[in-house]
């Protein structure tokens, strides 16, 4: 009897042995592959950064913001005017004209202007001078776009929508940031998830090889082989059913990804995530400061940059309706010679005396009816981002001290469901042991290892959740690049 014992532990042992020994891990239901490429959430960042279409948009717009602003600046580039012209009528030498002027804006209002003309024929006015003549000039506003005008304000304006634009682009790429890690984590939880039940089904398998020889020496009943293959089973269910989720999961993130030839990427179920992602939460914790993050959000998120530019193109443009409350009175004085330009000389003009030519032009507005719409609406334009932009830093605080507590609490839950999940594995480990000691049965070590199984994922869904957290954090602030 005594021997009989002994030769079944001895059986026993080798049937354990040899199951370890044949049992090898696999990854994939439909695809073994021996090796992997990995991919980090840093390197989906990178691609994004490079090659995502959304963010090309945004920086496609800050350069036609900028090319706006050299446009705005051809209000103040110098130029030639020319003008050639002659009549004659039946024989009779009207007039012949040949002008030439160079006319130079200045930031300040003031146009500098000089010119050469040669007149000559029978019918000229008695105002115009015959024969060479040159000038010096100034046009001056005295009143309306002397302190400001329509050409600064665009120019104004063009660099606030530049400013505008940079800022748009700050605020597209922290949002399709923060979508792209969004769908990495949860297609790294796919993954995790999907090689759990992998895990579980190889060790039911071998468990439901370990049982069926155990009922061929007598030692279990016949039901333990169905109790063990029902178990299988529903893994294996369980188990395809991650896998779609890991290709679905993949399928979205792919979305993020692109090629340096504008092609869309499509993410093959051989790239996995990279081995040991979640030790940044084990051992270094990522260096999260609430009051920086706090500081810069208030100060340099990128909508809040939006509503303070905003802000300001409503100002400039209070400043454009401004002038025109106030009448046009326009001085253009010019210095003459008779010679060319070759032989001018200040010396010769005497102002308002000898040798000038000069015109003042007044125009008044009887009621400013345009003028004082404009000024008003500009008015309201600036009461109402004024307030936008109070509730927008509001906002924004507030986003911010959520996500950050909220980030605080995956970490706390984080440890706790970690030490969960260790009690249920040791639970697991000791009942294990019982039943291959035959102390145990397979209903127990089931359900022990299905709540094993619970506590798992839900492990790796917080520990996802966490690494979310991280991203939403910096995205709340504005700080995602």
């Amino acid at each position: 009897m005594l021997k009989e014992k002994v030769l079944k532990r001895i059986k026993y042992i080798v049937i354990v042995f040899s199951l370890v020994v044949n049992t090898s891990p696999s990854l994939y239901s439909q695809d073994k592959v021996s090796a992997f490429n990995r991919l980090s959430p840093d390197q989906v960042l990178t691609i994004m950064r490079k090659f995502h279409p959304v963010i090309r948009q945004a920086n496609i717009q800050v350069e036609i913001s900028e090319n706006d602003i050299l446009n705005s600046r051809g209000s103040f580039d110098p130029f030639l005017t020319g003008k050639m012209g002659a009549k004659n009528l039946k024989q009779e030498d009207y007039y012949q004209t040949k002008e030439l002027g160079l006319e130079i804006p200045t930031w300040y209002g003031i146009d500098f202007e000089a010119g050469i003309a040669n007149m000559t024929g029978q019918r000229l006015d008695n105002a115009v001078t015959t024969g060479n003549t040159s000038f010096v000039g100034v046009n001056i506003p005295l009143l309306k776009n002397l302190v400001y005008d329509k050409r600064r304000g665009y120019l104004e304006q063009a660099k606030i929508m530049n400013r505008l634009s940079n800022h748009e682009q700050r605020k597209i790429v922290n949002d399709v940031m923060l979508d792209a890690m969004k769908a990495y984590w949860d297609w790294v939880k796919a993954y995790e998830t999907y090689k759990i039940l992998d895990d579980l089904v190889d060790n039911n398998i071998a468990r439901l090889k370990f049982v069926n020889q155990s009922i061929g020496y007598g030692e279990r009943p016949a039901i333990d082989s169905v109790e063990a293959k029902t178990q299988l089973l529903s893994f294996q269910i369980e188990k395809e059913n991650r896998w779609t989720d890991f290709l679905n999961a993949g399928n979205e993130l792919s979305i993020f990804l692109w090629k340096e030839n504008q092609t869309h990427y499509s993410l093959p179920p051989s790239v996995i995530p990279n081995e040991n992602w979640d030790q940044k939460f084990r051992s270094a914790q990522p260096n999260l400061n609430y009051e920086a993050l706090m500081n810069e959000g208030t100060a340099n998120h990128p909508e809040i940059r939006m509503y303070e530019e905003q802000l300001n193109f409503y100002r400039v443009q209070r400043r454009m309706y401004f002038q025109d409350l106030l009448p046009k009175l326009d001085l253009n004085y010019r210095m003459l010679s008779n010679t060319g330009p070759q032989n001018f000389s200040v010396n010769e003009v005497r102002p308002f005396t000898e040798n000038y030519q000069y015109s003042l032009k007044l125009d008044i507005p009887l009621r400013l009816s345009e003028g004082r719409a404009n000024y008003k609406s500009a008015k309201l334009k600036i009461n109402y981002g004024e307030l936008a932009l109070q509730q927008k830093a509001q906002s924004v605080s507030l986003k911010i001290k959520t996500y950050f507590n909220s980030y605080l609490n995956f970490e706390k839950l984080n440890r706790l469901q970690y030490e969960n999940y260790e009690n249920y594995s040791t639970m697991v480990r000791a009942e294990e042991t019982r039943f291959k000691n035959g102390e145990s049965n397979l209903f127990t070590i089931n359900a022990r290892e299905i709540k094993a199984l619970e506590a798992l994922e839900k492990m790796i869904e917080l520990k996802t959740k966490y690494f979310k957290s991280i991203y939403e954090v910096k995205w709340s602030a504005g700080v995602l690049k």
